[in-house]
C-alpha cells in the first residue's frame, strides 16, 4: 500500500526514531486494535510496561486478541473494551465506560481506517470511511479530552495515510461514497486538518 501511494507522493519522507520506555505508563487507548498496526502497537506498548486498552468493534475477535497479546507479552494490564466506530452511540457508550473503569489517560491512539467499498454509511447515516476513520475519532477525542487534560503529561496520535495529499472535501456530501478511494483519502485529509485544528485550539484555547 504505501509503494501505490508513494508513486502520487513522491517527496515524502518516513523517518523514524527508537521509542523511549513507557514503563509505568497509565492507560491507553487503540481503536481497532484486533489487527495490523493497532495490534502491533498494543504489543509493543504492553511490552514496555503500558497499561493497554483494546478498542474494538468485534467482540469474539477483541478478546482472541486481549488473550493473545496478554500470553506474548506476560501482561495482565490488556483490557478489551468494545467500540464501533461507525455508531455515535456506541462511542458515548464505550467513553462513559472508560472515564468510569479508568481514572488516567496518557495516549489516545486513533488507529481506525475503513476502505468503503460498497457504500455503506454509518448509523448516523455519514458516508463509511468519513464516519468512522474521521467523525468518529472526532468525537471520541472530543469525549476523553478532560480525562487526557487531568493526565498529563499526555498526547492524542491520530494515524492518518499518504493518501491524505489527494484528498478533496465537499461539505456538502458527507454522507454519499464518492468512490472507495476517493472516499478513503477525504477522510485521511479530514484526519490531517483534525490534528492542525487540534493543536492550535489544544495551545490556545477558543
Amino acid at each position: 500500500m504505501l509503494g501505490y501511494w508513494s508513486r502520487y507522493c513522491p517527496n515524502v519522507k518516513v523517518m523514524g526514531r527508537e521509542c523511549p520506555s513507557v514503563r509505568g505508563l497509565g492507560p491507553r487507548v487503540s481503536q481497532c486494535a484486533s489487527s495490523g498496526i493497532g495490534k502491533e502497537t498494543a504489543r509493543v506498548l504492553a511490552s514496555r510496561g503500558a497499561r493497554v486498552i483494546l478498542a474494538c468493534r468485534d467482540r469474539a475477535r477483541g478478546v482472541e486478541v486481549e488473550n493473545e497479546l496478554r500470553a506474548e507479552t506476560g501482561s495482565k494490564s490488556i483490557v478489551f473494551m468494545q467500540l464501533d466506530l461507525s455508531s455515535f452511540t456506541s462511542i458515548r457508550q464505550f467513553a462513559s465506560e472508560f472515564l468510569t473503569q479508568e481514572q488516567q489517560l496518557h495516549v489516545l491512539i486513533n488507529n481506525a481506517g475503513t476502505i468503503n467499498a460498497n457504500n455503506y454509511q454509518t448509523t448516523e447515516g455519514y458516508e463509511l470511511s468519513f464516519g468512522v476513520n474521521h467523525l468518529g475519532h472526532f468525537l471520541l477525542t472530543n469525549l476523553l479530552m478532560d480525562r487526557l487534560n487531568e493526565s498529563t503529561p499526555s498526547r492524542v496520535v491520530n494515524v492518518s495515510s499518504l493518501a491524505y495529499r489527494l484528498g478533496v472535501l465537499n461539505f456538502d456530501n458527507l454522507t454519499q461514497s464518492e468512490g472507495r478511494i476517493k472516499s478513503y483519502t477525504r477522510s485521511k485529509l479530514a484526519n490531517i486538518l483534525f490534528t492542525e485544528s487540534w493543536l492550535l485550539n489544544w495551545k490556545t484555547p477558543g
